[in-house]
């Protein structure tokens, strides 16, 4: 049964959130790149510093959130990062798009509409913040089939910092 999600702002400086997001991080970076031979070599601490940077420009901006995710019973359920991206992709996305940047659900947790919930609150903040497109770059395993879901399209587009696909959606 779907229970109620609450969000947590991480903050920086927060070990206890920093230590939640590091429990998920690990195995989150290992499932999506499971297939890139350089980062799946990389060490736990290599992993983890991908997460230091991101947590570490939290609170600079009011339109940028990594959020933790836990039921109303304190089990945490997964996380999410998403932005405003102000300065667009040049000649690919426009500045003033919603960028999802990562996003990941406890393997356990599942198939139980918790994505979908926190893709819920996600739309909610876009359009909190005026933004009327995103996208994102999803992985082809476990990504583009939920992202598909719930209304994504690929644009034909890449972004040429990852060699992905680039998929995208009007918020309604």
């Amino acid at each position: 049964m779907l229970k109620e999600l609450y969000y947590e702002q991480i903050v920086t400086g927060n070990m206890h959130q920093y230590n939640e997001l590091i429990s998920m991080w690990i195995p989150y970076m290992r499932e999506i790149y499971k297939d890139d031979i350089e980062l799946i070599n990389e060490s736990d601490i290599t992993l983890e510093k991908y997460a230091k940077q991101r947590v570490d420009i939290q609170g600079k901006r009011n339109d940028m959130h990594f959020e933790l995710v836990y039921t109303c019973e304190n089990i945490l359920v997964g996380f999410g990062f998403c932005a405003v991206d102000l300065g667009g992709i040049k000649g690919i996305i426009d500045p003033g798009y919603g960028y999802i940047m990562e996003y990941y659900i406890v393997l356990k947790m599942r198939r139980r509409g918790y994505a979908t919930k926190l893709f819920q609150h996600v739309t909610y903040l876009f359009k909190k913040h005026g933004v009327t497109q995103m996208y994102l770059t999803p992985d082809s395993i476990s990504g583009i089939p939920f992202w598909t879901t719930v209304g994504f399209k690929n644009s034909e587009k890449i972004d040429p910092d990852n060699n992905m696909p680039i998929y995208e959606k009007r918020i309604e």
